[in-house]
């Protein structure tokens, strides 16, 4: 006689979890983390200003707009008419903002995208180190996102600032913020 057998519950999918590292490499070399994350900046700004030439026209849109707010603090499109028409105010507000230093409206719209970018590599770092227990994995995310040639064809536009809020909400995900 067949011995019945005895039900057992199926195991849940196995989930990704975070690596349990002794300490986290970005924090036990904080002056060196600092030091390279400071020397990346000029090497963005060098290199996104090779596409400074090549914004697409509705970057000149956002950067028209940012320009009016720089020099009028008027918000539109001309210094005498107020709009209501820009597609992203937060990256008008930040590049009029970062258009205050900067020598131009095309150069701060390069700024802030480095700035963006060096965010992003920031968080992609923390992201591969907290999942992954090395950098290797937000090197290669990293490299891939600068290279990305779409990504580079809206500079001046809002999808950097985007993908760097999307970096730091998946960053607040994993670190279960």
């Amino acid at each position: 006689m067949a011995r019945a057998r005895r039900y057992t519950r199926p195991r849940p999918p196995q989930v990704l979890k975070p690596v349990a590292t002794k300490g986290a490499l970005l924090a036990q070399y904080p002056t060196t983390t600092a030091l390279a994350f400071g020397a990346l900046l000029p090497l963005l700004v060098a290199y996104l200003s090779c596409f400074k030439r090549s914004l697409i026209d509705d970057a000149f849109i956002t950067l028209q707009y940012a320009s009016t707010l720089r020099h009028y603090g008027q918000w539109g499109f001309f210094p005498d008419a107020v709009a209501n028409t820009a597609t992203s105010p937060l990256n008008v507000i930040l590049t009029a903002l970062v258009g205050i230093v900067a020598p131009n409206i095309v150069d701060a719209a390069i700024w802030l995208a480095s700035v963006e970018l060096l965010g992003v590599a920031v968080l992609l770092s923390i992201l591969s180190q907290r999942l992954f227990g090395n950098l290797y994995f937000g090197v290669l995310a990293f490299v891939a996102t600068i290279a990305n040639p779409w990504l580079m064809s809206s500079i001046g536009l809002e999808t950097l600032l985007y993908v760097a809020l999307m970096a730091g909400a998946l960053c607040l995900l994993v670190l279960r913020r």
